[in-house]
């Protein structure tokens, strides 16, 4: 398993992102420098960036860029794609899609949460569930032509008000009927909805293609009371090899939030057992 850390791009302009701002060469060094593997990028227009230069910057530091996640096109632009304003709607699809085009270029995942909209509290719940699910077909479709994976994420009921366990988001897929759309595994978002993390990641394991962290207080791993050993035994178990994004408040600050996570994670990542020698 490899550690990444999210980090806003310049054409966002959320203060309350979970992420770290700045100039992104800026805090590529310092994720760097902290000996963090890679990146996600949090992003909200992508026709503003030029994949070849971040790549380059990701590079440079010795990072690899693996998820691209869309919750600011939701955040700063409202867009959703359950939006019953059919515009709205195919604008928010051709912004999703082109995010996937731009998420090709690092060879990386398009995740998507709260972009999926909220369903109304009253009226036509399925008619928004099934706008949603068309929408994400023809993302998905697209996405597929450049072999991008469509991660969706469970998100607990006080951000979201519908796919909040991994039971329900994985039916949901089911209904999709598309190979490319797995399951983005949030562990604060996990202990929020579901009576056992480790029983929803186990319900989860041939699904899951990325997992995000933040402790029980949303601060970085090892702030609050999250067993994160345990965590990363029962993934390893699964056999999960992929990245563990750390997404957290940026408490005191982004790159202090950063080392934290780094320095309580990593000696935490299961290591392969030594083979004899004869």
């Amino acid at each position: 398993m490899k550690i990444a850390y999210t980090v806003a791009t310049p054409e966002t302009a959320d203060p309350g992102m979970f992420a770290m701002h700045g100039p992104i060469d800026q805090s590529f060094e310092t994720l760097g420098r902290l000996g963090y593997d890679g990146a996600e990028l949090m992003v909200r227009d992508v026709s503003q960036l030029k994949a070849p230069a971040i790549k380059a910057a990701a590079a440079a530091h010795h990072l690899e860029i693996k998820a691209v996640s869309t919750g600011q096109l939701h955040k700063e632009d409202h867009l959703s794609l359950n939006d019953p304003d059919r515009d709205r709607r195919k604008l928010a699809i051709s912004r999703t899609k082109a995010v996937a085009d731009f998420a090709a270029e690092f060879g990386a995942q398009v995740n998507i949460a709260n972009l999926r909209g909220p369903l109304p509290h009253g009226g036509a719940r399925q008619d928004s569930v099934d706008r949603a699910r068309d929408s994400l077909a023809a993302i998905a479709e697209h996405a597929g032509s450049n072999r991008v994976t469509i991660a969706l994420e469970p998100q607990c009921r006080f951000v979201i008000n519908w796919l909040n366990t991994v039971a329900e988001t994985i039916e949901f897929i089911r209904t999709l009927k598309t190979k490319n759309v797995k399951l983005l595994f949030d562990v604060y978002h996990a202990g929020m909805e579901e009576a056992s993390v480790f029983a929803a990641m186990i319900v989860a394991r041939d699904r899951i293609s990325g997992v995000q962290l933040s402790d029980s207080n949303r601060r970085a791993p090892g702030m609050g009371h999250m067993h994160f050993g345990e965590v990363l035994r029962v993934l390893d178990a699964l056999g999960y090899g992929g990245y563990l994004s750390v997404e957290c408040l940026p408490m005191p600050d982004a790159a202090t939030a950063a080392e934290s996570a780094i320095r309580h994670l990593r000696p935490l990542i299961p290591r392969p057992p030594k083979r004899r020698s004869d």
